[in-house]
């Protein structure tokens, strides 16, 4: 004969009896009768940001002439126009052929992971 016990933080119930052991207060419900529940979080956020090189490598310094791609993670902001500003006091960039008026592009998101690419250039103007 074999008997096999299932034990939780809720009681105990044996694969012999119908019958569940619990303290006197519990109540339990049979699984069947309780509603699932889903919790959501539509908060619109921007949850990372960093750069990257062309072959998708992480990096922290870039030079003249580079190409860099600026990643930028969302959660619930496909279709909203986002504005981002690159703080640096070395380089300009330019983004499809045009340089960006103090470091700073809009760019409207398209996925959870929207890539910008960006060449960096020599100082045009005091930011």
């Amino acid at each position: 004969m074999t008997e096999t016990l299932h034990i939780s933080c809720a009681g105990l119930a044996d694969s012999q009896f119908a019958t569940e052991y619990s303290a006197y207060w519990r109540v339990t419900y049979p699984s069947n009768d309780v509603a699932a529940t889903t919790i959501t979080d539509d908060e619109k956020k921007v949850t990372k940001y960093y750069l990257t090189n062309t072959d998708g490598d992480h990096i922290d310094n870039y030079k003249k002439d580079d190409i860099i791609i600026v990643n930028i993670e969302t959660e619930n902001r496909i279709g909203d126009n986002i504005t981002f500003s690159l703080d640096d006091a070395e380089f300009d960039f330019e983004h499809s052929g045009s340089i960006l008026p103090n470091n700073t592009f809009s760019t409207i998101i398209g996925s959870d992971l929207e890539q910008v690419e960006l060449k960096v250039i020599t100082q045009k103007n005091n930011n």
